[in-house]
């Protein structure tokens, strides 16, 4: 698109990309406390999880692809009779580069479950820049591009965050705001460990759980805040930040209103399997 191109057709607008050839798309999910037997051998289903996959399966028309390495442990699951594998934390180190929300209506079928096209993916109906309200039947979507780190404190990889559950889109923004409320030293930001830790109960690991609206949930939580690891903000750094910025104001990404287009979307986040507090819908 050039200046002389007429901006009213937005469905015509390309999506901008992330400044970066190769990332990993990382979900959060909540844990399930029928699973104590997992807490050794997979505490990420047991406790909650950020998760990631490690490969998709090839096909004919599409060969496979192998995501970047990420310092977490490789777990086995299953789905039905086929296995498969992620990679799978309880908590992560992570500093964010930059970020960008919205709300979203998703497609629902008569049994409230959203509806899927045939690539498997959940059918956008409309999207609002800013959330309309209690009733709206609206949901957020939030994405967070940053650098995946390990525990010596070095950069790993790149990874993109991907909200789209109220439990993990504020807990979140709670545990973010911790973190970004820390003072450091100049020239230097705090690198955010978040997840969860589950809670020891007469000398027993469970899952943290809240209860909200009737459902139960696994919040994002910040951990070790008494002691962040931090970040050189480098010109490298500062350059990325400089570059996404057309992938966070992407125009088409951003568009509020209906969407007539629902395969054109890029694909949204893996669907979460853990108990989101409730639409505000229902408050």
């Amino acid at each position: 698109m050039n200046k002389y191109s007429d901006k009213t057709l937005g469905d015509n607008a390309q999506f901008e990309n992330l400044p970066v050839q190769e990332f990993n798309k990382i979900t959060w999910r909540g844990g399930d406390d029928k699973l104590s037997m997992l807490l050794e051998s997979d505490p990420g289903q047991y406790l909650g999880e950020f998760r990631s996959m490690v490969c998709t399966t090839g096909t004919p028309e599409k060969p496979s692809v192998t995501y970047p390495v990420l310092p977490w442990p490789v777990v086995n699951r299953r789905s039905g009779r086929e296995t498969y594998q992620r990679y799978s934390a309880t908590e992560m180190l992570f500093r964010p580069i930059s970020a960008r929300s919205r709300f979203v209506k998703y497609e629902r079928g008569e049994d409230g479950k959203k509806t899927k096209d045939e690539k498997g993916r959940n059918k956008i109906i409309s999207i609002s820049a800013e959330f309309p309200g209690k009733g709206s039947g609206y949901d957020p979507h939030k994405e967070v591009f940053g650098v995946v780190m390990n525990e010596k404190g070095e950069q790993v990889t790149f990874g993109l965050l991907s909200i789209d559950t109220w439990n993990a889109y504020i807990s979140y923004n709670k545990a973010a705001k911790s973190f970004e409320a820390l003072k450091v030293k100049e020239g230097f930001l705090p690198v955010f460990k978040i997840g969860t830790r589950g809670e020891v109960v007469n000398g027993e690991v469970f899952p943290k759980t809240k209860s909200i609206n009737g459902g139960t949930f696994v919040e994002i939580e910040a951990l070790d805040l008494h002691s962040p690891m931090l970040f050189e903000i480098t010109n490298d750094f500062d350059t990325l930040w400089e570059a996404s910025q057309a992938w966070v104001k992407c125009p088409r990404w951003n568009a509020s209103g209906k969407v007539s287009h629902v395969d054109d979307l890029p694909p949204m986040p893996e669907p979460s399997e853990d108990f989101p507090f409730g639409d505000p819908s229902q408050d």
